[in-house]
Parts: C-alpha cells; structure tokens; sequence
C-alpha cells in the first residue's frame, strides 16, 4: 500500500536555488492557457522577467524566471493565476551495475546443474539462456525468483489476446540489435535540450571518431526519431563526440528479446506477442521529467502539437493508438512528493483514464521511494530490486512508496558495442559491428521491465481486464520475503518492498473473485506508549466505541479497477450473512465499529458476477493496552 500524499502546498520549495529557473505552471484560467500576452500582464504585475519558452500539455507552460526558484515560486503563488507552480526536475537512469558478457564469460550447463523446473536444457538455442536463473521458479532457498518461465509457456498456451500487447519504453532510445526488433509504426523522442548533434553529421551513421565544434551544434527538438545517439563533451574542451548510451536497448531487450534465433537469451514476452515503442526522453546523461511526462501523454494518445504543423521543427506525429504499458526505468532524488510535482500527476492520472499501466522504478539510493521522483508517485506501480534470496537488494530503494519487488540483479540484457564511439577498443563483438554484444546489468532499471514482461504475459490471457485490475493480480499474489534462511528478520520486512517479490505464474491463475488475503488489525493496533495512551483516552470521550474500531485489508491494492466492486456484509445476528444488504465498496478495504455489527464478510465481484462471502475472523486481533482495560 501506498503511503498518502506527503505534500500538499501549492508551492514545491527546494532545498536548492539557482539565480534563474525553468519553471512548470498551471493556469487556473483557461484563457491563459498557451497565452503568451497573460504571461507578459503576469511579468508586468510581478516584475519579473519572465520568458515564455513552450506550451505543455492541458493547462500547462513551461517559463523562464530571472530569480532564484524559491523567490519565483512564492511571487507567482502570490499573483493568484496559477493552480500550481512547479520547477525542472531532472531524472537519471538506476543502473547499479554493468558487466559485458565476453564469450570466454559464458558459463557452459550440463543437465545436472540447471535450475529446477523452467531451465530446461535445449528448450532455446539462445547460448545464454541457460545463464538467465533468475527465469526459474519461485521456491522455498530462491524466494527472490518470479517463475518468470512457468508464466511465460503458461501465457503461450492460453495466449486469449488477437493483438500485440504493446509497451512504451520512455528511456535513452532505441539502437539496432541483433536480438530485438522495435515497433515500425511508432517512436519518438521528446528531448528538448542539451546537444544533440552536427549539422553536417548523417544521424543514422554509427558516429565513430566523429567529432564536431560547437558552431556545428544544434539544439534537440521533439520529433519521430527514437534514436539512441547524442553528442557530449566528454573532455569540456569544445569538442563533441558520439555517445551511445544504450540503456533503452537493454531494458527493451528484457521484455523482447528474440527466443530461438541462435542469438543472444530469451526475453520475458514472446517476440510475436509484444510490441515495442521506443520513446527517447533522456540524453546521454540525463533528462527533465517535463519530457518524460510529455511522453507520456504522447504514448496514450493524448499529445497535442499545439499550433504546430506537420512540417514544423519539433512536430511529433500522433501515436497510431495507446500502449499498454508503459515502463520508466528513470528517476532522480527529490525532496518533494508527486503530488506536488502536477504536471506528472496529471500524465499519469491521464494514463490511467486510458487503462494504461504506468511502471516507474524505484530508484538505487538505498533510500525511502518518498525522497525519490517519479517513484513517488501514488497511482503508478513503483518497482523495487530483490536478491535471488527474496531479500531487497542492497541498492534498492523501499519504503512508502514501493508497491512490489522483482529481481534486478545479473539481469542479462542486450548492450552497445561502445558506450563512447572513437574509443580504440572494442568490448565485445566485431570491431564493424555494433549489434552483437550482451552484458548483465543490475539496478531498479532492471527489475522494472521484468514486471512489465510479467504484466504483458497477464494481458496477453487477460486482455479484457483493466489495468488496475493487472495490477492487483500481481499484488495480490506477490510473496512477502519476512524471514531469512536463519530465521531472522529480514532487511525487506523491516524497510518494507510493498506486496513483496512477483510470482507471475501464479499471478496468470489468480481469481480477481477469489479473496485470499485478509488482514485484520485494530484500528489503534501498537499504540502502547505512554503518550498514545493519553491520545487515546482524548479520543475515547468523544468517541466513546473507539475500542471497537477495526480495520480490514483484503487485497494488496488499494485503488479503484474498473469493472471490480466489492461487497461488505455486517451482522449482529447468527443468521445466514449472505441475507443481509451489503454495503458496496470501491477498494478492499474498510474499517468496522463491532459495537455495532459483531460479524461480517467480504464479497469481490466482477463486471457484476460475485465470488463467495469469506467471513471475517477477528478472535485473533489483538488489541493495545488500554481498549483491553
């Protein structure tokens, strides 16, 4: 479950300032949207010189402030035009680690030592399939598995969809691989600074020992062109050199990898059955989340070019219809909540309303998701790192904010020869050829597509259900790793990785009818302590059936899904529940005053079909001290 918002004032202060700022704004007045005139009426009543630089999506600028940050914000709140008012916050890719895969690297199977159930020998010629263990099944000593290969032949059997499903990759890019082909009818790239490259350099070329100076150097705009490639200053010596940075390749590669080309390993979704849209938001190191939440609303088909045209710079072409999912294995340390950054609040309530899945990745800082922007983000699904073992990796953040954990350690992924082109060695492969080389990578980078591979077998035999409803089929069949092999508690229990690790086979078998998960709890449950004591008592003269109070969980997600319901059935009497009018309910969850109703049950219904009544057992709750006095 997700923490509740953690900020709610209408202005984001940093704890940083700068002498002038990007800053997002949200018009409270419709005819100020896009209006450059209002903006010089607001310049003109604050006396800040404030330049226009683009329209956003919906009610949204971006602007240019000659201030300090802090300061512009509280002036701009103060001239009551806005809703909101928000700076650039910039994002990075978790990687933790990358090692390439050398051929003499490749370890060689025989049929005594490969994993339990999945890894079967000669089931791919892909050569390093057998090295992909974290494929296998879930089990007692490898909690931190997934059954990833159960649930993908399980997903080929009882495949009930007549399309692709389709997965929005908003990351560096798309570059050509041997093992992967991306969709042919969409991309895009929605970078809108820093360098890009020469004016007389070909974009499609590998780029290597090209250099540029900076007269040659033009700006990024939005366009169609997904690919991978920017040029950086390595050296801050005025000259520029191709950089690959090849991270949207290896998270695409997870999910689509191509099985049984006698190539490379597997990926999580059969080729035929997955769609990949490259969606290119970062630069060579990092990028804004304004563009990544552009993007956004570019995937689920909700972009708009404004008054530009066609044959405008920085026109992006519609996508030809929403995505699915969409995976951001992206992030960056910030001080304050999504709700307070709304512009990417507002694309991801979008997505939602679409029934697209929003993936975000928890982020490498060992730190709580509440410090770390996107994940942060209550509505979308936030992907922690686990161990083989099931523990939370060491890298990973947790907390508030995460909703599941999938393995994102020595995850095998397709690479790019170079990193930084015109170096004179090569790292794998030929020394002409830049789509053969494969490394094993580790982060939250990592760990997110694979819950997308898991989300996307999931459509493919439940293409009916919504997204939500995906989702709390994941969660609710996550396993929580409580316990290590020595009996101790572990790290993951006490900081907390949401639902726990994926175990997608089980996931495809769940019953959205069938509720096997309750948690009851009193309401007041660990307040023992002298001062919650006295809080307590406060609270008992006013509400004197305080004790009584009791809180029922019986699903691990707690937002709506459409076409999902729930039913409450309370009682005092010892008559049949199911007699009783049910009280309706959007989430599984509710609090119960058993003063008033000493039994009740829980219902989940579908599309209007409902499951069976599962009574409540509240004799093993325990109370705190003072309501048992």
């Amino acid at each position: 479950m997700k923490a509740k918002t953690l900020i709610t004032s209408f202005i984001v202060l940093l704890s940083t300032s700068v002498s002038s700022a990007e800053l997002i704004i949200n018009w409270k007045n419709p005819h100020h949207v896009h209006n450059k005139s209002t903006i010089e009426k607001v310049s003109n009543e604050t006396g800040l010189k404030i330049k226009y630089l683009k329209p956003l999506q919906k009610s949204f600028d971006l602007i240019y402030v000659e201030m300090e940050s802090k300061e512009a914000l509280k002036i701009l709140s103060d001239s009551n035009y806005f809703k909101f008012v928000e700076t650039v916050d910039f994002s990075t890719n978790p990687v933790a680690d990358t090692s390439i895969l050398k051929p003499e690297s490749i370890v060689k199977h025989n049929s005594n030592d490969v994993g339990t159930q999945s890894l079967i020998i000669n089931k791919f010629n892909d050569p390093l399939y057998l090295n992909q263990e974290y494929f296998d099944d879930q089990e007692k000593t490898r909690m931190g598995l997934s059954s990833i290969g159960k649930a993908r032949d399980y997903a080929i059997k009882n495949k009930a969809i007549d399309r692709k499903v389709r997965i929005a990759v908003l990351d560096t890019g798309k570059w050509p691989h041997q093992d992967i082909n991306w969709s042919s009818v969409d991309e895009a790239s929605f970078v809108s600074s820093g360098i890009y490259g020469c004016l007389t350099a070909d974009p499609t070329n590998t780029g290597k020992d090209l250099t540029c100076s900076s007269a040659n150097i033009y700006n990024d705009y939005p366009s169609n062109n997904a690919l991978a490639k920017s040029w950086t200053d390595l050296d801050s010596d005025g000259t520029y050199e191709v950089r690959i940075p090849g991270h949207g390749l290896a998270v695409a590669s997870q999910i689509a990898a191509i099985a049984n080309n006698g190539v490379g390993f597997v990926g999580i979704v059969p080729e035929n059955d997955v769609e990949i849209v490259p969606v290119r938001v970062l630069g060579a190191d990092s990028g804004s989340t304004t563009d990544a939440t552009n993007a956004i609303f570019w995937a689920v088909g909700s972009y708009s070019n404004g008054n530009l045209q066609p044959t405008d710079k920085g026109y992006v072409r519609p996508i030809s219809k929403p995505v699915d999912i969409i995976n951001l294995s992206l992030g960056g340390v910030a001080n304050f909540s999504c709700e307070a950054n709304s512009y990417l609040k507002e694309a991801i309530d979008e997505a939602y309303r679409k029934d697209v899945m929003v993936l975000i990745a928890a982020g490498n800082e060992s730190t709580n998701t509440r410090y770390v922007n996107p994940a942060n983000c209550e509505k979308a699904l936030t992907i922690s790192s686990n161990k083989k073992s099931g523990e939370i990796s060491n890298f990973s953040n947790f907390g508030d904010f995460s909703d599941v954990s999938m393995i994102g350690e020595q995850i095998i992924v397709a690479s790019v020869n170079e990193v930084y082109y015109g170096a004179s060695n090569n790292t794998c492969g030929s020394s002409d050829d830049v789509s053969d080389c494969y490394s094993t990578s580790s982060g939250t980078s990592m760990s997110t597509p694979n819950v997308a591979g898991a989300l996307a077998l999931l459509k493919i035999v439940h293409p009916t259900f919504s997204a939500k409803e995906l989702e709390a089929m994941l969660l609710n069949t996550a396993v929580p790793f409580v316990l290590t092999t020595q009996g101790n508690v572990s790290r993951a229990a006490q900081v907390g990785y949401g639902a726990g690790v994926v175990n997608a086979y089980n996931a495809l078998l769940n019953d959205p009818l069938i509720i096997d998960k309750i948690n009851i709890k009193h309401h007041y449950a660990g307040t023992d302590s002298v001062f919650q004591e006295t809080h307590i008592k406060q609270i008992l003269k006013i509400v004197p059936t305080a004790c009584s109070f009791f809180d029922v969980d019986f699903g691990s997600f707690n937002h709506e899904a459409s076409g999902v319901s729930y039913n409450l059935y309370r009682t005092n009497s010892t008559g049949d529940l199911s007699l009783e009018t049910p009280l309706p309910l959007t989430v599984p969850k509710v609090m119960i005053d058993r003063s008033v109703y000493s039994r009740a049950a829980v219902q989940s219904c579908k599309n209007g079909v409902c499951g069976s009544l599962v009574e409540l057992d509240f004799s093993q709750t325990q109370k705190p001290t003072i309501c048992k006095v």
